[in-house]
């Protein structure tokens, strides 16, 4: 990926999505940690419905800048429906 180009990655969380298929799922905190290691920046975590979590971030042109992620939920952005996101970056 470019550099400033985004990523967006959506989860269920843990504790349904595992009853749902019993696929384990990744935390909030585990996302982030990936993507800091994988040199992405700006990250925001949105709880979009009661189930569902999308994680947005920024590809960074150095490996390992800090994310702002607090630890909190954000508003979700404005969607009806999720389905698949194209950045063109």
């Amino acid at each position: 990926m470019k550099s400033n180009g985004k990523i967006f990655i959506c989860e269920y969380k843990r504790e349904y999505g595992e009853k749902l298929d019993n696929c384990p799922r990744y935390s909030p905190k585990k996302i982030v940690s990936m993507l800091n290691t994988a040199g992405f920046r700006n990250i925001k975590i949105c709880d979009v419905h009661k189930n569902l979590i999308m994680v947005i971030a920024q590809k960074s042109k150095n490996k390992g800048d800090d994310s702002d992620y607090g630890g909190g939920f954000e508003k979700p952005p404005n969607l009806t429906s999720l389905k698949l996101f194209v950045v063109d970056k």
